[in-house]
């Protein structure tokens, strides 16, 4: 909901239709969730219903460790190398306030039902750019393959300083494209 004032202005306006001290899911804001912005949207669920499969990464040293934002300062790995937001598979309500979990491992697990399309996982970085990785079918949900758990590790992180990256992670750097200018992200940091 946050980043809806930086995605023009019918977003804006729309932002400032809801309730923020009243629930996701009032009756106000509820009959609100109906004009979903087609950002939010996924090629593989079905466009009449306002769900999305988008989460963002939340858990210790992700993007979105704190409810206040994080400087940009913050992202000592540099935003290319930050992941922050994923197709994560279930789609759900798009202002519900649901995230992807990372856990102190900086282990994620993608449920098995929604929007994968052929296996892969749609990943979104702090530059602005997106690109996939391939999921394996694990018991209950997806992983991500076990050549580039490290690297989904590493991308999760601000941070880490770790050497891997998106390059180790991303089946081919040629999928990546950019699809948001870096001006999305404001200058305090990603909206919380």
């Amino acid at each position: 909901m946050a980043i809806l004032p930086h995605l023009g202005a019918d977003a804006a306006k729309l932002h400032a239709e809801f309730r923020q001290g009243e629930a996701w899911d009032s009756p106000h804001n509820i009959a609100l969730a109906a004009r979903m912005p087609a950002v939010f949207r996924s090629l593989a669920n079905d466009p009449t219903r306002p769900l999305t499969p988008f989460q963002v990464f939340v858990g210790p040293g992700t993007a979105f460790d704190s409810p206040a934002g994080v400087p940009l300062a913050d992202f000592s790995d540099g935003l290319a190398d930050t992941a922050l937001v994923a197709e994560a598979g279930r789609p759900v309500p798009w202002t519900k306030p649901h995230d992807l979990a990372v856990t102190a491992d900086e282990h994620v697990g993608f449920e098995a039902t929604g929007g994968f399309i052929d296996l892969t996982v749609w990943l979104g970085f702090g530059d602005g750019t997106v690109g996939y990785a391939t999921a394996v079918m694990q018991s209950g949900g997806f992983e991500i393959a076990t050549p580039a758990q490290n690297a989904l590790r590493a991308v999760l992180t601000r941070n880490g300083k770790e050497k891997l990256g998106r390059r180790d992670l991303l089946q081919e750097t040629t999928s990546v494209r950019r699809v948001l200018a870096p001006a999305v992200v404001p200058a305090g940091g990603p909206p919380r």
